[in-house]
């Protein structure tokens, strides 16, 4: 393994019988990546997000956007993949009881990337990837609550 990128693994899976689901890898490796560079409920405009990216020569729209938008064209392409990403992004038993912006996972972080300064081409590719896991549809409804 790449000296650096062993934070960002997790503990290896078995793998599956079958086809290699690539929605789910992709998902895992953004949860993971950015809990990484904005653990707990961390602004991703922070100075010790750009610091870090800093000491490791990279941006997060150079190292997440890629990610972002492979999301997004297998949501484009698939009802399935939309139906499943939603799901894990925003399930039907989602507390909304705080602001979801606040929240300290994937979709929290997802959320507070849609207001960055710093990060213009994730925040945009971000935005992409939640419109088309809704069905490009700005009010999507399913089972009588708007998740997105």
């Amino acid at each position: 393994m790449l000296s650096g990128h062993s934070r960002l693994s997790r503990s290896p899976s078995p793998n599956p019988p079958g086809p290699p689901d690539s929605l789910l890898h992709t998902y895992n490796v953004l949860d993971v990546t950015l809990s990484y560079y904005l653990p707990g409920a961390l602004d991703p405009d922070d100075a010790s997000v750009r610091e870090k990216c800093k000491h490791e020569d990279t941006t997060l729209d150079e190292l997440v956007t890629p990610l972002v938008l492979l999301l997004t064209r297998l949501c484009i392409g698939d009802e399935a993949s939309r139906a499943r990403l939603r799901d894990w992004l925003i399930p039907s038993h989602l507390d909304r009881t705080s602001p979801l912006e606040a929240r300290s996972d994937t979709l929290g972080r997802c959320l507070r990337l849609l207001g960055s300064v710093y990060h213009t081409n994730l925040k945009k590719a971000v935005g992409e990837m939640l419109y088309a896991m809704c069905d490009s549809d700005g009010e999507h409804k399913m089972a009588g609550q708007c998740y997105c």
